[in-house]
């Protein structure tokens, strides 16, 4: 198999190539899609791949004792870890190796696109819950306007729909 095509696959823990659309036997089906199994790149620590498939295996026990039946897994396997430094792993190895599958990005996607259609409605709501909106009841645009006024977001030629964007925060010291 060529380097390509093993550089974004997943592999479950036991080296064969996993289905990322696998479907679990979860119950939460019933509007969505059944929930699939996370996999992770190939590039992933073998202790990081076994952690996540623990999780996934486990994830109808939550609050069941299951880090406690994870934890002891893992030290059987790799050496003691507490329970904490394997969830802070787990975090890392997921943020680090995951792979998301088209769905999720497709999800990931609307969810962006409908946030920010909502994103000045909910400016408004919050802004009359922190004593703003007396002088005027401003509407959308007022609020995209003054933002920009404000240096808050810019104009985005690229996406006429959205017309404003927020300005990312500078990661130099000032």
């Amino acid at each position: 198999m060529d380097e390509d095509s093993t550089k974004n696959s997943g592999m479950s823990y036991d080296g064969a190539h996993a289905d990322p659309m696998t479907a679990s036997t979860s119950s939460n089906s019933s509007r969505h899609a059944p929930v699939q199994h996370l996999t992770l790149d190939a590039k992933a620590p073998e202790d990081s791949r076994y952690l996540v498939e623990m999780r996934c295996r486990m994830s109808d026990d939550k609050g069941k004792g299951m880090w406690e039946h994870i934890q002891q897994a893992y030290k059987e396997r790799y050496g003691r870890k507490t329970k904490e430094n394997l969830q802070m792993q787990l975090i890392r190895s997921v943020q680090s190796y995951a792979v998301w599958p088209e769905a999720e990005d497709q999800a990931l996607k609307a969810a962006v696109e409908e946030y920010e259609r909502r994103r000045y409605q909910e400016i408004r709501k919050i802004m009359k819950e922190k004593g703003g909106r007396r002088v005027w009841d401003w509407n959308d645009g007022s609020i995209a306007k003054r933002l920009v006024q404000m240096g808050v977001d810019e104009i985005d030629d690229r996406d006429p729909v959205k017309r404003t964007r927020r300005k990312r925060k500078s990661t130099r010291a000032a």
